[in-house]
């Protein structure tokens, strides 16, 4: 199992109308084949720098590779990600068994 997290700040010339617009984009996400556990996230704890996010789960790298290219997440990224956000931490990780 994967995991895809990105946490973001919004651009200050960023309407509430364009963020309630961002979100309800983002989870068209959940659309996109391999995609699991869509979550879009709003920051509680005023010392990180964030303040929304999102959370996905794949099966496989092959699934998280499918979501990277698939037409709806580029023309998210293209039209309604890159005019609207300012900064992001993205962190791709999977869960530690074993020895490892």
């Amino acid at each position: 199992m994967l995991h895809h997290s990105v946490f973001l700040k919004f651009k200050s010339e960023t309407s509430e109308a364009e963020q309630a617009y961002f979100i309800a984009e983002a989870r068209k996400l959940a659309q996109i084949p391999g995609v699991m556990n869509l979550k879009v996230l709003l920051e509680f704890n005023t010392t990180n720098p964030y303040t929304h996010g999102l959370g996905m789960d794949f099966e496989d790298q092959a699934a998280y590779d499918l979501y990277s290219n698939h037409p709806i997440h580029n023309r998210f990224v293209q039209e309604v990600w890159i005019p609207r956000v300012e900064v992001w931490q993205e962190i791709d990780h999977r869960e530690v068994r074993g020895e490892r």
